[in-house]
């Protein structure tokens, strides 16, 4: 069965071909970032029109030489970590464009197969990618539950649970119903108070639920999807 995962293969294949896309340097001047592909050499990205970059194949001594297409270097291009305004708005880009590309795919698989079907993890695949790039962009962010078991109400804190880049910590499928990049105790209220309300009362509604959802996107989050 065609899934997901098959529709981004002329991405990933290659993805897993560049084996590196390192940042090399910056030159905020110039508003590009420099990076190594193991395979065409040094290439940068270019700050374009508005908020966007292009990506450039370089000389040896630096300079943008053609462009090339830079869907297929988003998965693996390195976020550069500088505090620099060129660096600061290719995070930005990069975060971006690989959140989009991804919920663009399993927009699709929704379109194309329904809800998915515990056979098939692509879903799950790509809902642990933008849990990555949150990482990526943010350093450290938010998993947040919502239907907790009852055992774990009593304990107020783990709906929020915070994940940091490079610490090691496993993230399971059904871990959480959204990603946050920022901690919000207004939002830890409103879902303590969902679960704390009576059944069939206005806390349970899909209305309130909407607001629980709008809430995280006004956090900057992200709605994670599971099969």
């Amino acid at each position: 069965m065609l899934s997901v995962r098959r529709l981004a293969d002329k991405f990933e294949v290659y993805a897993m071909s560049v084996l590196n896309m390192k940042v090399k340097f910056a030159d905020n001047g110039l508003c590009r970032v420099y990076y190594n592909d193991d395979i065409k050499g040094l290439l940068c990205y270019q700050s374009s029109i508005g908020s966007s970059f292009e990506l450039y194949e370089c000389t040896q001594d630096g300079e943008p030489s053609h462009c090339i297409p830079f869907e297929k270097y988003l998965e693996v291009t390195e976020y550069p970590r500088g505090d620099s305004r060129v660096e600061s708005d290719l995070r930005d880009w990069l975060f971006k464009k690989n959140v989009i590309r991804l919920n663009k795919l399993i927009a699709v698989y929704h379109r194309t197969y329904g809800m998915g079907c515990e056979d098939d993890m692509s879903l799950n695949d790509h809902t642990h990618s933008i849990i990555r790039h949150y990482l990526k962009r943010f350093v450290e962010c938010y998993l947040i539950k919502v239907n907790r078991d009852k055992d774990e109400r009593d304990n107020r804190k783990s709906i929020s649970q915070k994940i940091v880049l490079g610490d090691g910590q496993r993230i399971y499928n059904f871990c959480a119903c959204f990603v946050v990049p920022v901690h919000s105790e207004d939002f830890v209220d409103m879902i303590y108070k969902r679960e704390a309300a009576p059944a069939h009362t206005y806390l349970h509604s899909m209305a309130y639920l909407t607001r629980i959802s709008d809430y995280a996107s006004d956090l900057g989050g992200e709605s994670l999807t599971w099969v």
